[in-house]
C-alpha cells in the first residue's frame, strides 16, 4: 500500500501552475465578464478536469466527492491536486464503511488502473482512517464473497534487494522531497511550523543576550595639549573642529582591579587646509526642486522674484555662469525681502533687486544687467577667499556696510537649501 500512495500522490491532476494558466486565460478571454463570472467560468474549468479522474465513481457521489476534494485543498490554500486527494476525499465522504470502500476500489480499478488486494486496503483504512474491523464477521460490511480474493494476492515486499524495488524506493524519496509535498506540507502546518521559528529565533535572541562579552570602555588621560582649528560654514551649524593625532602613541598607565584600563594619547600641533582651494566651490550651479522654492517666494513671501519672467531670468543667468541661484535669490531676499508684490515701487526695484552700485534708486538698470553685475561680484570675492573665513563674511566686507547682512544672508539661504535640496 505504501507504494500505491506514493504513485497516487506523484500523479498530479491539477498544479499551481495550471491553476494559473487556467486563470489567465479566462481574464484575457472573458474581459468584458465581472470577477463574480469569471470566477464561475474557472470553478467549472475545474470541476470538468475533476469529472476526467471520476471513472468508477457513480454518478449520484460524484459532485459531493468533487466538493470534498476541493475543500481539502483549494480551500484549505493547498494550489495542487493529485491523485490521493481524489482517494483521499472517496474515504471522507459522509458514507457507511462499506460504501467508501467499494467506491474507492471501484475508483483504483477504472481510473488509475492498479488492482488492490482486498485484505492490503482493508488493513489500511483501519491503520490511516480508523475503519472498523472489516474482516471480523460481526462486521455488518464484511461480505465472505472476498475471501477468495484475499487468498489470491500475495503480502506486497516494500523493498527487497532486486534492482527493481531499489529504483521505486529512490523514487520514492525523490516523490518526498519534491516541491509540490514540501509545499502542502508547510500549508497544512503553518502555524506549528511559524511557532517553531518563533520559539527558535527567541532562543538565539537569549542566548545572544546572555552570552554576550562584556565591554569595559576604558578611561582617556590626555597627557598633552590638542589644537584645532575653528571654521564658519553655510549652515545653522557651522562650527567644524579639526583635531590632530600623533602617530598614534598609546601607553596603558593602570589596569585597577575592575580591570578598567587608563590609557596615555599623545598628541601634536599640525595645521591642515580645510581641503578648499576657493570658498567659490560651494556656490557651483546645481539643479534644485524649482516649483517648491519658486511657490515658497510667491505664495509664502508674496515676492515678486518669484514670478514666472523674474524668477526665469535669475535661473537662467546663474545657469550661464556657473553659480547657485539659491545665493542670488538669498541676497534678493536680504536686501528686498523678495520684493513684496504689494510694494507700490516693486516694479522699481526688480530692475535692481540686489542694490548693486549702492541702491536701485541711484542705478536703475534691468533685471538681467543688475543680476549679471551681483554674479561677477560675487565671483571675483569669493576667489580671493580664504578657506578660515565663512563666504558669507567675506562677501559682507565687500558687499554691504551692515556687519549683519551676512548673518541675514546666510540664514536665508540655509531656508532655501532646506526647501530646494532637502
Amino acid at each position: 500500500m505504501n507504494e500505491l500512495i506514493m504513485t497516487l500522490k506523484s500523479y498530479i491532476i491539477l498544479s499551481l501552475q495550471d491553476l494559473t494558466n487556467i486563470k489567465n486565460t479566462i481574464h484575457n478571454r472573458y474581459t468584458n465578464l465581472s470577477s463574480t463570472e469569471r470566477a464561475q467560468i474557472l470553478s467549472m474549468a475545474v470541476h470538468n478536469l475533476l469529472d476526467k479522474h471520476m471513472a468508477g465513481v457513480e454518478e449520484q457521489y460524484r459532485e459531493n466527492l468533487k466538493l470534498e476534494i476541493l475543500a481539502n485543498t483549494l480551500v484549505k490554500h493547498i494550489y495542487s491536486i493529485n491523485r490521493f486527494d481524489i482517494f483521499d476525499s472517496i474515504l471522507k465522504l459522509e458514507l457507511d464503511e462499506g460504501t467508501r470502500i467499494s467506491l474507492a476500489e471501484s475508483w483504483l480499478s477504472e481510473s488509475v488502473q492498479i488492482p488492490v488486494p482486498r485484505w492490503a486496503l482493508e488493513n489500511y483504512l483501519m491503520d490511516e482512517y480508523q475503519f472498523s474491523d472489516l474482516s471480523s464477521t460481526e462486521n455488518p460490511y464484511f461480505s465472505s464473497a472476498y475471501t477468495p480474493t484475499v487468498l489470491n494476492f500475495p503480502k506486497p515486499i516494500e523493498l527487497n534487494i532486486h534492482g527493481t524495488s531499489k529504483i521505486r524506493f529512490t523514487k520514492g524519496w525523490r516523490y518526498r522531497f519534491s516541491y509540490d509535498v514540501i509545499n502542502r506540507f508547510i500549508a497544512r502546518n503553518f502555524a506549528i511550523i511559524a511557532l517553531l521559528l518563533g520559539a527558535c529565533l527567541f532562543t538565539t535572541f537569549l542566548l545572544s543576550w546572555f552570552l554576550k562579552p562584556s565591554v569595559t570602555l576604558p578611561e582617556i588621560n590626555l597627557t598633552t595639549h590638542m589644537d584645532y582649528r575653528e571654521y564658519s560654514g553655510i549652515s545653522s551649524v557651522d562650527k567644524v573642529y579639526l583635531l590632530d593625532l600623533s602617530s598614534g602613541v598609546i601607553e596603558y598607565v593602570n589596569v585597577n582591579k575592575s580591570n578598567h584600563k587608563t590609557l596615555s594619547m599623545s598628541f601634536e600641533k599640525k595645521m591642515h587646509p580645510f581641503g578648499l582651494t576657493s570658498q567659490l566651490k560651494f556656490f557651483k550651479y546645481e539643479r534644485f526642486d524649482y516649483f517648491s522654492v519658486k511657490a515658497y517666494i510667491s505664495t509664502a513671501r508674496n515676492g515678486l522674484i518669484g514670478k514666472n519672467e523674474h524668477f526665469n531670468e535669475v535661473v537662467y543667468l546663474s545657469y550661464l555662469n556657473d553659480i547657485d541661484p539659491l545665493l542670488l535669490l538669498a541676497i534678493i531676499g536680504q536686501e528686498q525681502a523678495f520684493i513684496p508684490a504689494n510694494n507700490s515701487q516693486s516694479e522699481e526695484i526688480i530692475n535692481n533687486p540686489y542694490n548693486v552700485y549702492h541702491s536701485w534708486t541711484e542705478y536703475n538698470t534691468t533685471l538681467r544687467d543688475s543680476t549679471q553685475i551681483a554674479i561677477n561680484t560675487i565671483k571675483r570675492r569669493l576667489s580671493t577667499a580664504p578657506v578660515s573665513v565663512s563666504p558669507f563674511v567675506w562677501l559682507n566686507n565687500t558687499y554691504a556696510e551692515d556687519t549683519n547682512w551676512n548673518n541675514g544672508v546666510r540664514l536665508i539661504y540655509t531656508n532655501l537649501l532646506s526647501i530646494g535640496r532637502p
